[in-house]
């Protein structure tokens, strides 16, 4: 059974509380995936309602391939709580922002720091660092005993971690 957009209140071992579907909304399980997304902070719907900052349908801050906002330059973001709008060579086919994955956040940081320290004129202020994500990154999942699932560049990968 396949659980999706709902809250969890409790996920239990016990036996007898997972023998059946009930009216409490109680699902039987062998094993439990615990998959959850990322989420915009309340902080950037507060600052579009305030003073405009240009956010996504999902609340991620709007930025340009140097991390600044699209809507107010002073103002940078890096990481799951923006999404890259990248330029359009043409109008068919628009590169997409990078998953919300630590990978992305960790490699953008020194971007981040660079141009926020040119952005205060400590720096070349009419250069910014462009951010180039990398296309693809590893994927781990560990199982609990010792051994971890993996996929990259389109293999998965199974062993002891």
């Amino acid at each position: 059974t396949e659980v999706t957009s709902t809250h969890v209140r409790v996920v239990s071992t016990d036996k007898d509380r997972n023998s059946g579907y009930d009216e409490c909304g109680m699902i039987p399980y062998t094993h439990c995936i615990w998959a959850t997304g990322a989420e915009s902070h309340p902080l950037s719907r507060d600052l579009h309602h305030q003073c405009g900052l240009s956010i996504t349908e999902r609340g991620w801050i709007e930025v340009n391939q140097h991390l600044q906002s699209i809507s107010h330059p002073n103002i940078f973001a890096a990481g799951d709580c923006c999404e890259i709008v990248f330029p359009s060579e043409d109008d068919t086919e628009k590169k997409k922002s990078p998953p919300k994955a630590g990978v992305y956040a960790v490699r953008s940081g020194p971007i981040l720091i660079e141009n926020l320290t040119r952005q205060l004129g400590l720096g070349n202020c009419n250069n910014l660092v462009t951010y180039n994500p990398q296309e693809d990154f590893l994927k781990l999942i560990m199982c609990g005993d010792g051994t971890a699932l993996g996929f990259r560049f389109g293999i998965p990968l199974y062993g002891t971690w």
